[in-house]
Formats: structure tokens, sequence, C-alpha cells
């Protein structure tokens, strides 16, 4: 139930062996419900060694959630996540956040900070002034999407995968079509998430966190653009980045170990924690595959 009285819907998937680590929540990104991260939770909580307990919620207004009583802001929807972690009895969590999913995980760890204990953000941007908006022609293909197929339609595909994945957009996405007939997402909903992303701005507080993020992004992605990535990752205290190549919007569909992959990094991150560390980009150049010195990898500001 979250503070305004809307239930907020989630499913719980349990590990399969006993494990120490914290549970992680997954947040899906504009007008998906927690159905759109498709076999990921079952990836996370099966691992051989690093199994833990995953919470899919279902933002309001999606999925199985209550329609929004009103305007919601990322930073009302930051505090669902810690109500659903209320009802599930868990008091610690590290979240997993893709795009407005993102956006969600980072209110949610600074509103929450004795709650939250890792972030792994993909695709997603501390908002303006920080943040940069996508070009032009990523803006109005966003605007129109609502009203075409979402699984294989012009846009859609322009919008989240690498033009050289076009041709193979409903192979990519052939588990997608019963997902939407499953969870449709009305136009309304969808624009008033829009303009609560629009409204999101986090870049001026995210030098509070002091948990291990990791930042995640594909190199060919036109509606979040990389810089974002990397900007956030040159303001938190304790961040890695990882670039993706040849990967758009939609990593999770081309990159099915990103998530694993992140949260395996937190643990590294946490291990080598220490006050005012500066941010870095471990694996930018061997990823990215360019010889760039460290301090041209973040000198976007």
């Amino acid at each position: 139930m979250s503070r305004r009285g809307e239930r907020i819907a989630f499913r719980v998937v349990e590990p399969s062996k006993p494990s120490k680590l914290l549970p992680v929540v997954l947040v899906q990104g504009l007008g998906l419900s927690g159905r759109f991260w498709f076999d990921i939770p079952e990836r996370i909580a099966n691992h051989p060694t690093e199994g833990r307990r995953v919470i899919v919620v279902d933002n309001v207004g999606v999925g199985s959630s209550d329609p929004a009583s009103g305007f919601r802001s990322i930073a009302s929807m930051g505090d669902d996540i810690v109500s659903v972690l209320d009802e599930v009895g868990e008091p610690h969590a590290v979240l997993c956040g893709i795009s407005m999913g993102g956006m969600i995980s980072q209110e949610a760890a600074l509103r929450h900070p004795r709650r939250i204990r890792g972030l792994v953000l993909i695709a997603t941007t501390a908002g303006l002034p920080v943040g940069r908006l996508p070009g032009l022609k990523a803006l109005q293909a966003l605007v129109r999407l609502p009203f075409e197929p979402r699984d294989g339609g012009k846009m859609f595909v322009f919008l989240l995968l690498p033009r050289a994945q076009w041709g193979r957009a409903r192979e990519i996405f052939a588990d997608w079509a019963d997902a939407f007939r499953a969870d449709r997402t009305p136009p309304s909903v969808f624009f008033r998430q829009l303009v609560a992303a629009g409204l999101h701005s986090t870049g001026r507080r995210l030098r509070e966190l002091r948990i291990p993020v990791m930042v995640m992004t594909g190199t060919e992605d036109i509606l979040v653009p990389p810089i974002n990535s990397r900007r956030i990752a040159n303001r938190v205290p304790n961040a890695d980045l990882e670039l993706l190549p040849e990967i758009g919007h939609a990593v999770p569909v081309l990159d099915r170990d990103v998530v694993v992959r992140g949260l395996a990094a937190l643990g590294r991150l946490e291990a080598a924690q220490k006050p005012e560390v500066e941010p870095r980009a471990s694996r930018f150049a061997s990823t990215f595959r360019l010889a760039i010195p460290r301090r041209d990898a973040h000198s976007a500001t």
C-alpha cells in the first residue's frame, strides 16, 4: 500500500538456496509493469553462488497496481518502493532500476538512505539540469509510442534497439506481445509518467549517496544518451560505470546477464569503499574499446 493509499502490486521470487545477500527490488521503466523483466528475476534468485530474494514491483498505475490518485512524482514512486519493503518485512535492500525505474531508484535511495544499501542504475538519468535530453527525433518518437504497436512498431524499434539490430526486432521482442496484452498501459498513464520523468532532478543531490552504485548503459542509446550515465557516475562518491557496446536503450533485451553482473559489482564496490572515493570507470576503456585517458572518461559535467 502506498502512502497515498493505492495498492502497489509486487511479486517475490525466493532464492533457490538460503542466501545472506540483501534482497533486490527490480523497478521498470516508463509505462511498463514488472512483467517486462521476463526471466531476469529467476536468473537472479537461482544464481549458483549469488542468489538472493527478488522483489518485482509494478509502479503505480501499471500492471496490477492501482491507478494513481492524482499526479505522482518520481519521488513519490520512490516512496512506494520503501512501502513495498515494509510490506514484505525487509528493513534493507538494493535496488535495480532501468530508465524511469532508475530515476525512481535514485529518489528512493536519497529519500530513505537507511533503507537502501546499493543501486544498479541502467540506461537512466539524473534529469535536468545535469542530464542531457534525447534528440528531437527520439522525443517525437517517444510521444508517438503509445499509439503504435509496442512490440515491433517502427517508433518502438527506433527508440529501443541499435540500428544494427532493427532487422531482428520481431525475433528480439518475441515475448513482448503477450506481455503487452496482459498488462496494457493507457496512454493517459504513459503521459503522466512521462511528465513525472521530465520533472525528475537528482543531479545536485547525488553526492549525498554513501552506498555503492553501479551505472550501466548502452553506447547506442538514443533515448537516454550515455553521457547521462557518465554524469551520474561522476557525482556518486562510490560509483562504477560500464558502457555496453552496440546496445541501445533496451539493455536487458540484448544483455540478459546485465542485472546479475551489476549486482555482483555492488559487492566489489562495497568491499573497496573508502570515504570520498572518486568515481571510477574501470571497465570504460576496455568495454568501449577506446584508449581514452581516465581524466577524459569522466570529464563531462
